[in-house]
C-alpha cells in the first residue's frame, strides 16, 4: 500500500530592518525634540518612548521617517523604533536612544574671590568654585578644568584696574547659570 506524503510549501518571510534613528544629542532643556531617521520604504516606524507606544509615522520614499515633536518627560527618557511592513510583520527593536530632559540650571559658587568686588596686588589671581558634576565652566570665555566633584579653578592675568570678570557654568542639557565679579588690581 502506497502512503501519500503531504509536502507542505512554506514561504519564508523576511521581516524588515530594523530603523536608523538620528537623535542628535543626550540631553535638551526642551520637552519638544524631534526624531529622525530611515527605515525601508513602503513600511511605517512605530516609535517607543520609555516603552510605551508613542506614534507611528509612515516612510517617505526615500527612506526618511521624521516624527516632530516627542514630548519628554523630566529626568531619562528612552527611546526605540521598529519597522512595520505593509503585512504587518515588525523588525526587531531598534538600538535604544537615552536623552535626558533638564530644564534646571547648575549651581554655580565661587570661592576664589567669596565676594562680588575685591581689589589685589597680584598680576595674576586664580578664580576657583564649585558647580554640578558634569557641568563645564568658563572664566571669561576661557575653560576652566572642572573635576569630578565639580570643583574648578583658572588663573586669569589682571590688567591694571578694574578687571570684570564673568563665569558661567553650563550642563550637557545647555541650562546656564553665570555670576560675574569685580577683581581691581592695584600696583
Amino acid at each position: 500500500m502506497r502512503s501519500r506524503v503531504a509536502v507542505e510549501e512554506s514561504v519564508k518571510v523576511i521581516p524588515p530592518s530594523a530603523p536608523r534613528m538620528i537623535i542628535p544629542y543626550e540631553a535638551t532643556n526642551s520637552a519638544l525634540i524631534k526624531v529622525s531617521g530611515y527605515a525601508e520604504n513602503e513600511t511605517e516606524v512605530e516609535l517607543l518612548l520609555n516603552g510605551v507606544s508613542y506614534e507611528k509615522e509612515e516612510v517617505d520614499e526615500d527612506g526618511s521617517f521624521v516624527f516632530e515633536e516627542i514630548n519628554l518627560v523630566e529626568g531619562d527618557n528612552y527611546i526605540q523604533a521598529l519597522t512595520i511592513s505593509k503585512d504587518n510583520i515588525s523588525s526587531e527593536m531598534s538600538p535604544t536612544f537615552s536623552v535626558s530632559y533638564d530644564k534646571i540650571a547648575p549651581y554655580l559658587n565661587i570661592t576664589n574671590p567669596s565676594e562680588d568686588s575685591v581689589e589685589v596686588e597680584s598680576l595674576d589671581y586664580e578664580i576657583r568654585g564649585e558647580t554640578e558634576s558634569g557641568a563645564s565652566v568658563t572664566v571669561n570665555n576661557s575653560i576652566a578644568v572642572v573635576d569630578d566633584m565639580g570643583q574648578f579653578k583658572l588663573k586669569i592675568q589682571l590688567i591694571s584696574g578694574q578687571n570684570e570678570v564673568e563665569i558661567i557654568s553650563r550642563d550637557l542639557a545647555g541650562n546656564e547659570t553665570k555670576k560675574k565679579v569685580k577683581i581691581k588690581y592695584v600696583l
